[in-house]
């Protein structure tokens, strides 16, 4: 039985091609060769896949999240891809504000807006806020296209504005493999 269940487990872990390592303070580092990206996230990554209906129709999307403060922060990284040409049909800025149209989505306010990019791709990193009063949820987030693909390192605070050193920690320690 247990050879069966740790070979399940490898299973899942080759398939979905990525790898986690512990580094120090409990901060996980993802590394997807399938994904060709690296990152940390603080915490126990759990990954999964889905497959998610946009306008050029359905795409998967791969997801690394951690959930810390009894479910009140969420740590992301995502990666999708879109379907083959798009960028070479679809300018990647407009590819990038129309995901951070979607992210922010109806209901939010966006709080801030900065262009980057990841060696010669362009990104957009933004921060955003739901709701009023006391209740309230706060978006930090970059985007980035590259070729086909779009990535998401996303930050998401309930009631904690600033969610503090994690933010630049997480941003910082993305990048593509070669």
């Amino acid at each position: 039985m247990k050879r069966l269940f740790y070979g399940m487990m490898l299973s899942v872990f080759l398939f979905s091609g990525f790898q986690t390592l512990q580094a120090a303070d409990n901060w996980t580092v993802i590394k997807s060769h399938v994904g060709n990206f690296q990152a940390i996230l603080p915490g126990e990554v759990d990954y999964s896949a889905s497959k998610v209906d946009t306008e050029i129709g359905q795409i998967d999307l791969h997801s690394f999240s951690v959930e810390a403060n009894e479910g009140n922060v969420a740590y992301f990284v995502f990666y999708s891809d879109y379907p083959e040409g798009t960028d070479e049909e679809t300018d990647p800025i407009v590819l990038l504000q129309n995901a951070r149209d979607g992210v922010v989505g109806e209901g939010s306010r966006q709080t801030r807006e900065e262009k980057i990019q990841v060696g010669d791709h362009p990104g957009l990193e933004f921060d955003f806020v739901q709701g009023t009063g006391a209740q309230k949820t706060y978006g930090y987030w970059r985007l980035y296209v590259v070729k086909n693909r779009l990535y998401q390192i996303g930050i998401i605070s309930i009631d904690e504005p600033g969610v503090d050193h994690k933010i630049k920690t997480i941003y910082g320690s993305f990048d593509l493999l070669n």
